[in-house]
């Protein structure tokens, strides 16, 4: 053996009759993973990425806008472009925000009441996103 050995599962200790090349055989080292960490890293890593432009986009609007009041405003947000691209940014807004929460709350909130302040929060963030893609249309 070369010295390089697996950590066993629970444990601390280095088992130097289980080598890395022993479980190479088995593809247990390259097998996907089939915990929904994985997707929950891709969403918030795509969401994040999609946030980019948008965010972008909406800082340089309201840098070029005169004036903030609602008469400004609303023609801007009429137009069609305007408006799906805060609807985009606002969903990917929420999306981002969500699952940032949903760790938090895994990571410090104790077990019985994890499911439970995820659906709430979802639930809340929904309503949110809702309501504000409806406002943008009624305008």
């Amino acid at each position: 053996m070369d010295g390089r050995c697996v950590l066993s599962y629970g444990g601390d200790c280095c088992r130097p009759d289980l080598a890395l090349n022993d479980y190479l055989d088995f593809d247990i080292v390259n097998r996907p993973s089939r915990e929904p960490g994985l997707q929950h890293w891709r969403w918030q890593r795509g969401s994040a990425i999609a946030l980019t432009p948008f965010g972008l986009w909406f800082i340089f609007q309201m840098l070029l806008m005169p004036d903030f009041d609602y008469q400004t405003i609303a023609p801007w947000l009429a137009t069609t472009f305007n408006s799906f691209a805060m609807t985009v940014l606002l969903t990917t807004l929420l999306v981002h925000s969500l699952l940032g929460l949903q760790v938090v709350i895994e990571d410090y909130i104790a077990n019985p009441l994890q499911r439970a302040l995820i659906r709430i929060t979802r639930f809340i963030g929904i309503a949110i996103l809702v309501a504000a893609i409806i406002s943008i249309f009624a305008i």
